[in-house]
């Protein structure tokens, strides 16, 4: 379904932009991806005191959920290459949010948790967003929110899906 001239598509886009995204057979693609920008837009504004980036939070709350656990096996979960999430980690560190430890199953790896500050840090982070998608999910009924947590969890694993092992640790 094409967006007449002037008029935005359900997801907010001009209807020339949905045109040219209609065409090329990504219509659906670009709604979505527009909105889930505008989304996370959003969650932005409700956490706007965090110096941590985007990749920064999603490794420290990675962490703080699965830890400890090797930089590798964070890096498999965030879906990027050791390099990069070393990078991330060691912000994390500095920020004496992470602390390296000794794993005690093998003495030249280490193990990544998160410290007591990391903690307090992520349940502090997490409310403020927390608390602004409760307040969105609120108009909605229970069944029409776990539709929507159902629908993000396939969108999700479609999306991982699309990248390569390889290109992973």
């Amino acid at each position: 379904m094409s967006a007449e001239r002037g008029v935005e598509s359900q997801s907010g886009l001009a209807a020339e932009t949905k045109a040219v995204f209609d065409q090329a057979g990504l219509g659906a693609a670009a709604d979505v991806y527009y909105l889930l920008l505008r989304i996370l837009r959003g969650m932005r504004r409700a956490g706007e005191m965090t110096p941590l980036t985007a990749s920064g939070l999603s490794a420290l709350f990675v962490i703080a959920q699965h830890g400890p656990l090797r930089l590798g096996d964070l890096a498999n979960r965030e879906r990027v290459t050791a390099p990069t999430m070393s990078r991330v980690v060691t912000i994390l560190e500095q920020s004496e949010l992470v602390q390296r430890e000794p794993d005690p199953a093998d003495g030249r790896a280490t193990l990544l948790s998160v410290t007591p500050a990391g903690r307090e840090y992520v349940v502090g982070a997490a409310s403020a967003r927390v608390q602004t998608v409760s307040e969105a999910l609120a108009v909605l009924s229970t069944e029409e929110q776990v539709q929507i947590v159902r629908w993000l969890r396939t969108l999700e694993s479609a999306v991982l899906k699309s990248f390569p092992d390889e290109e992973l640790c």
